[in-house]
């Protein structure tokens, strides 16, 4: 009779009831992961983490139970904790290399060469291709910009991350250098193909049997599906904003009244952000994504290709006009109305949502989309001061104008999202 606790007052009996479990039995771990799936419906993250870490998970658990804390967690708000799970899991690979290498040479010595070979198997098959290894890339260099070094700090992106500000570009070319390291959470950015590809490439090594016992409350936990395309829009939109980022630094605003010419290395950082913008919005007609989601990466690829246009002078069109100030803003002019038309799209399906799925969303749409959003926002906003079009512009150049509206946009849907948590 306990399958289907629905109203908050079922879901506080029941949480009462693991709490006296866990009194007289400080030591169970299935009563403590039962009271963490309950403090995950009654969204008390701070609770829930609390008895995560009672639990003593360690090592190799952390690949195979890390799932049942992490999605609490990111819709709690809960970003520093996110990142230390996740950078656990991604430690295991590092140590798994040693461990088989020792382990596997222990076995080979004493003749056991099956065990050896077992090891091998195991590093290769299940470690190499873990699909929880790969979620927790995508959610360190999401929950990075939010990371707190200091509890003074008054912006996001102080420490780490990419997020429009003046030390994007050292940030883009240490990102770039870790790229090719494996281990690095930086390598989600070569994860490429459909979701059915790296579906099969990717190996779950969840163990779902520890919630054999889940008498109180059903949870259904994200599919390796959903975990795939989650990964692969996480790794498209963090190389788009360190390709953005690239393309700022090279920026060069007009002399005399006339645009500077592209040099070479600007119109190959362009040229490659806007290749990166044609493989994102191909790839994304398959992501079945939560409300907002798409419009907001409408929004981000839009905002890349005002970096391009602006910046490096880009042309979308089949016809070739003559590159100067007019042509260029009135490029960028018609993407800008777009962005604030999405903006506006993606405000009225965030009210679509009821109170409870609105604060879970709002906590994950944060680091996900509104973060990348605003970066490139800062982005454009650099350029457009760069060209004279800055805020003071905005009652006679057309694209100051647009970019104010781009921010009032902005400001209602962060507006909207404060109000939610309030409740």
């Amino acid at each position: 009779m306990f399958e289907k606790l629905k109203s908050t007052a079922e879901l506080q009996t029941a949480a009462s009831i693991l709490e006296a479990g866990i009194r007289y039995s400080p030591y169970n771990a299935h009563i403590k992961m039962l009271a963490i799936l309950v403090y995950s419906r009654l969204h008390s993250a701070a609770r829930a983490w609390e008895l995560f870490q009672k639990m003593s998970i360690k090592h190799i658990q952390y690949e195979s139970c890390a799932f049942i804390i992490l999605p609490v967690l990111r819709s709690g708000g809960m970003y520093q904790e996110t990142i230390t799970i996740c950078k656990e899991i991604i430690r295991l690979q590092r140590i798994a290399i040693h461990d088989a290498g020792e382990y596997s040479g222990t076995a080979m010595e004493s003749g056991a060469l099956s065990k050896a070979e077992e090891f091998i198997r195991f590093h290769r098959e299940r470690i190499n291709k873990s699909l929880s290894a790969t979620e927790a890339k995508g959610l360190v260099l999401d929950s990075a910009p939010l990371f707190v070094q200091d509890g003074n700090q008054g912006a996001v992106g102080v420490v780490h991350g990419i997020v429009g500000g003046s030390t994007d570009f050292d940030r883009a070319k240490q990102i770039i250098a870790e790229a090719h390291d494996p281990f690095a959470a930086f390598s989600l950015l070569r994860l490429s193909g459909s979701v059915d590809e790296n579906g099969k490439k990717l190996v779950d090594n969840r163990d779902l049997s520890i919630l054999s016992n889940d008498l109180l409350l059903r949870w259904n936990f994200d599919a390796p599906k959903v975990t795939v395309r989650d990964s692969l829009r996480r790794g498209h939109i963090h190389t788009l904003l360190i390709k953005a980022a690239l393309c700022v630094e090279s920026t060069k605003g007009p002399k005399k009244g006339k645009v500077v010419s592209a040099g070479t290395t600007l119109s190959r950082r362009c040229s490659s952000l806007l290749a990166s913008v044609k493989s994102t919005a191909t790839d994304s007609t398959e992501w079945n994504s939560p409300p907002g989601y798409a419009e907001f990466l409408k929004v981000i690829l839009n905002e890349c290709r005002v970096v391009a246009v602006i910046g490096g002078g880009e042309q979308l069109g089949p016809e070739r006009k003559p590159d100067n100030l007019e042509t260029r803003e009135e490029s960028a002019l018609d993407l800008m109305l777009q962005i604030c038309n999405d903006l506006r799209t993606a405000k009225e399906a965030l009210k679509t949502l009821n109170e409870q799925e609105l604060v879970q969303l709002v906590s994950r749409i944060l680091p996900e989309c509104i973060i990348p959003v605003f970066a490139v926002f800062q982005m454009c906003a650099g350029i457009l001061d760069l060209f004279g079009w800055g805020r003071r512009k905005r009652s006679t150049k057309r694209c100051a104008g647009a970019l104010a509206d781009i921010a009032l946009a902005l400001a209602g849907i962060i507006d909207d999202m404060l109000s939610s948590l309030n409740w």
